[in-house]
């Protein structure tokens, strides 16, 4: 969490670095929490 809010100098000042990929919040994470949303309600 610190990485993102204060960038490393070395890294450029910028978050993420240049070459990583982040991933979409609509897609992967979106179903897996919907899953596990559903998952409870049905166990409870």
């Amino acid at each position: 969490m610190h990485g993102a809010l204060s960038p490393d100098i070395w890294l450029g000042g910028s978050w993420p670095p240049a070459g990583i990929s982040v991933p979409s919040p609509f897609t992967i994470p979106l179903l897996n929490t919907s899953l596990l949303l559903v998952s409870a309600s049905w166990l409870t």
